[in-house]
């Protein structure tokens, strides 16, 4: 059977999740923009990794600005407008992928992957879920 993302096999286990406040060099007299900029730019290297959702493009990006928004290496997008999708994904993609279907963009690579995104994990990986 396929998982959500189309391939087979058990899905790898999920690191524990936990949120900590965490003091960067450059966070300590910033604002909260500031502070969310440094979290998204050095967390990483220091295994602060971070997951946003926005229900829109533009509320998007009166938060982000473009230089910020390339800071998310993955990125996902159902079925919105060509503007916003090139936006999102440098590609107008996302406004032909239709119901029931979306784009994950690697910025790294450059690469845009149709996927099914509503497809259950097996059950043997949800079972490490619940301990």
């Amino acid at each position: 059977m396929g998982t959500a993302h189309g391939r087979t096999g058990a899905w790898p286990p999920i690191p524990p999740i936990r949120i900590l406040p965490i003091a960067f060099k450059s966070v300590h007299s910033a604002n909260p923009a500031q502070q969310f900029a440094a979290i998204l730019r050095d967390g990483p290297e220091v295994g602060v990794h971070t997951l946003v959702w926005c229900d829109t493009v533009t509320n998007l990006n009166r938060t982000l600005d473009r230089r910020l928004l390339r800071e998310f290496a993955l990125r996902v997008a159902f079925q919105m407008s060509a503007e916003d999708s090139s936006t999102l994904l440098d590609s107008p993609a996302a406004s032909k992928v239709g119901p029931n279907r979306a784009y994950l963009y690697s910025e790294d690579e450059g690469r845009l992957e149709k996927f099914c995104p509503h497809g259950l994990p097996p059950a043997a990986w949800q079972a490490t879920l619940r301990g």
